[in-house]
Parts: C-alpha cells; structure tokens; sequence
C-alpha cells in the first residue's frame, strides 16, 4: 500500500505566509498528525517483513521505520529551477541540498 502524500490547506511557502495562515496550518498539520500516523502504519505493515511494525515512536520504533524508509525512498537530482525556488526569498546560511 503506498502512503499517500498529503495536500496541504495552503501553500508550503511559509516565508510569504502571514502569522495568521502560520497559525491556521499549524493547527491543521496537528490535526492531521493521528491519521497520517494510521496511514504511514497501514502503508509500513503492508510490505513484507513489516507486519506488525506499530509507530510507537520508541527507538525501536524509529529503527525499523528507518528501514523500511530506506528501502522505499529514492532519491534524484534538483534541476536549477528548483534550486534556485529554495534559495529565493530565504536567507539560508547554507546552500540547498542538491538532491530531493
């Protein structure tokens, strides 16, 4: 079962957003927390070898989602445009990674 990304209420540009919309997706991100938790164990346990992975948030816990995140991610490179979106309107002290 593949976990399913999630569509914020708002933009994800939290330098442009006002205190206000800051506030607001706050609350919204906390409240979608328990249901996200269910659905990242749902799409866990659905991989073999992973059954009965429960999100207890004990080291234990982390290790094997560790695992189980490493054999699911894949990685790529970020074009310029990309790049260049991170570094707009931010004041990073280190450049942006250049993989996503």
């Amino acid at each position: 079962m593949p976990y399913g990304i999630i569509q914020p209420p708002s933009t994800l540009k939290f330098h442009e957003m006002s205190k206000q919309e800051l506030v607001d997706y706050g609350r919204w991100f906390h409240a979608s927390a328990p249901e996200r938790m269910s659905q990242l164990e749902d799409a866990v346990q659905s991989t073999r070898g992973y059954e009965s992975w429960v999100a207890t948030c004990e080291p234990d816990s982390l290790d094997f989602l560790g695992e189980w995140l490493a054999a699911e991610v894949r990685i790529r490179p970020r074009n310029k445009d990309e790049i260049a979106e991170l570094q707009s309107g931010t004041s990073l002290l280190a450049s942006p990674s250049t993989w996503t």
